[in-house]
C-alpha cells in the first residue's frame, strides 16, 4: 500500500515559505522607500536655511521695480537665485515597477504614493522658480528699465512669489507628514553649492561668483 503525504500540509508549508519571502521583500522595499524619503526631507530642510533670504530678495526686487523711474534708483548688480535640488524617486519607482508595492498594506502604499506626489510638485515648482529668477536677473546692472521690461519683470516676480509660496507650503506639509510617519532623519547627500541668494544686491557679479565658489 502506498502512503502519500497529505497535500494540505505540503501546501501549507509552501504558503508559509512564500509568506516569509513576501514579508522580507516588503521590509526591504519599505526600508528603501523610507530612506529615500528621509533624504528628500533633508534636502528640503536645507532650503529653510536660506528661506528668509529668498523672501527678502523677492520683496527687494518688488521695491526696486517700484522706484526704478526715480532719480535715486540704483540698479542691482546681483540677485542670486534659490538653490535647487532633485527630488529622489528611484527607489519608489523600482518598488512600483518590480511589483512589490502590493506587498505593502493599501494604506501604507497610499501614504508613500502621496508623499512622492508632493515631492514631484516641489520639483515642478523649483523648475518654474528657476525660470522666473533667470528672467528677473535681466535687471542686474540695467539702469531705468523701460515699461515693457518692467512689465515682464513684474510677471517673473509674480511667478517667483507664487512658486516660493507653494514650495514653503509643500515643505511644511512634507516635514509634518514625515514626522507623523516617523521617517528617520538623513544627512544631506552632498554639499549644496551656494547660489548667492543672501548676498547684497550691490555685490559686483565677479565678487559674488568668487564668494559662491569659495563657500562651495
Amino acid at each position: 500500500m502506498e502512503i502519500h503525504k497529505p497535500k494540505a500540509l505540503h501546501s501549507c508549508g509552501e504558503q508559509l515559505i512564500e509568506h516569509m519571502r513576501d514579508s522580507h521583500r516588503a521590509a526591504e522595499a519599505r526600508a528603501g522607500i523610507r530612506d529615500e524619503i528621509g533624504i528628500n526631507i533633508a534636502v528640503l530642510l536645507s532650503r529653510n536655511s536660506i528661506q528668509s533670504c529668498i523672501d527678502q530678495r523677492i520683496d527687494e526686487i518688488g521695491r526696486l521695480l517700484d522706484v526704478s523711474d526715480g532719480a535715486n534708483y540704483v540698479a542691482p548688480l546681483w540677485l542670486g537665485r534659490p538653490q535647487i535640488w532633485e527630488m529622489l524617486h528611484a527607489r519608489w519607482q523600482v518598488v512600483s515597477q518590480a511589483g512589490r508595492a502590493p506587498l505593502l498594506a493599501p494604506e501604507e502604499q497610499a501614504g508613500y504614493g502621496f508623499v512622492y506626489a508632493l515631492f514631484a510638485d516641489v520639483a515642478a515648482d523649483e523648475d518654474r522658480e528657476q525660470i522666473a529668477w533667470a528672467r528677473m536677473r535681466a535687471i542686474e546692472g540695467l539702469v531705468h528699465p523701460g515699461e515693457a521690461m518692467k512689465a515682464e519683470l513684474r510677471l517673473a516676480l509674480q511667478e517667483a512669489r507664487l512658486t516660493n509660496w507653494d514650495i514653503k507650503n509643500l515643505n511644511r506639509g512634507l516635514q509634518a507628514r514625515a514626522a507623523a510617519m516617523a521617517i528617520p532623519k538623513q544627512a544631506m547627500p552632498r554639499q549644496q553649492p551656494d547660489s548667492g541668494i543672501c548676498f547684497p544686491v550691490n555685490t559686483p557679479r565677479a565678487e559674488a561668483l568668487n564668494r559662491a565658489e569659495a563657500i562651495a
